[in-house]
């Protein structure tokens, strides 16, 4: 390197060039990666060009024949479009395993592909570590961004004294619009972590006229405390048009049974009958469970009235000695 810190001189040698060092040696079949070979090119720097300084053209060693050559790791690299696709795929969950798959089904056979699997896996790497002790900043940035394209994005950040993202809200115009169509019932749930930043993933679905579950907000949160949760509801509650729901079904969360009186005192709060049905094998016991959990379930998914479901409710109870159970 020159003092202005340009190159001045290059070499370019065999990649078999040199010695094989004692350390190398394995006890696996494999070619040789040192064979002495002495071919090289050697540029140098004169005012604004290289000249080439000295070249030695014969190699000692086989050649790489023209259809192995992309194999060579001077020739090993993740293409512009195939990282665009890798980008893609990641986005739609499919591993990187099954990446390389789809690679190979293209070009007819992993052979042809111009990288090695692990040329992808570092490439992902390389991809985290450059918005690594970013990423947070950059959701900020995209959230304003979105806000700027529409004015009826909302969203909330909460740090903590050391700057580190606690609490955040986010909510779009199709949320919201959703919510005013059909937010009479919403369901909320906690039980999906994202395992790289030990936040908690908290959304908020409806269900519309065609059975689906439009998404109508959602939070990261850094734990399920009362305190966040009457966070949540509270920005919730200030970005959704129209006030309220009339009911919310959540797990049996004393933390968010808490929150849901605090800050929606007027709102039925139902638990969730999944999350009550799969605590029947715990609650009574596996004989008692094996004779009459079909009885109960039939009960609460096929009454249509309430007093029906009372009267039914009342004959198995009795009739399988379970008047006991505080539970039921």
């Amino acid at each position: 390197m020159g003092r202005n810190g340009q190159v001045m001189r290059k070499e370019y040698a065999c990649y078999k060039e040199g010695a094989r060092r004692n350390s190398e040696a394995t006890s696996r079949l494999q070619g040789l990666t040192r064979e002495g070979c002495d071919a090289k090119l050697v540029v140098v720097r004169k005012r604004e060009v290289f000249v080439v300084s000295k070249f030695v053209k014969g190699h000692n060693n086989e050649l790489t024949t023209p259809r192995k050559v992309h194999l060579l790791k001077s020739h090993l690299q993740v293409s512009v479009a195939q990282k665009a696709l890798t980008q893609q795929l990641s986005a739609a969950n499919v591993s990187t395993y099954q990446q390389i798959s789809i690679f190979e089904l293209q070009v007819g056979g992993l052979e042809n592909v111009e990288f090695l699997p692990q040329d992808l896996y570092n490439d992902k790497r390389d991809m985290k570590n450059v918005v690594h002790g970013h990423d947070v900043n950059m959701l900020y940035e995209h959230f304003e961004n979105e806000q700027q394209k529409n004015p009826g994005f909302r969203f909330t950040f909460e740090r903590d004294d050391k700057d580190r993202m606690t609490h955040c809200f986010r909510a779009d115009a199709t949320s919201r619009k959703s919510y005013q169509y059909f937010g009479d019932v919403v369901v909320f749930d906690t039980t999906y972590y994202t395992n790289k930043y030990f936040l908690i993933f908290a959304p908020i679905l409806g269900v519309n006229h065609h059975r689906k579950t439009p998404f109508i907000g959602c939070a990261f949160l850094s734990d399920e405390k009362t305190d966040s949760f009457v966070w949540f509801f509270n920005e919730w509650s200030k970005a959704m048009p129209g006030g309220p729901p009339k009911m919310i079904i959540t797990d049996q969360d004393p933390a968010m049974t808490k929150a849901n009186a605090c800050d929606l005192p007027n709102m039925f709060h139902r638990y969730c009958i999944w999350h009550i049905i799969s605590k029947f094998s715990e609650k009574l016991g596996a004989l008692s469970y094996k004779e009459h959990y079909d009885e109960l379930k039939k009960c609460i998914w096929n009454s249509e009235t309430p007093g029906e479901f009372d009267a039914r409710w009342a004959n198995i109870v009795g009739n399988s000695k379970l008047s006991n159970n505080k539970w039921l």
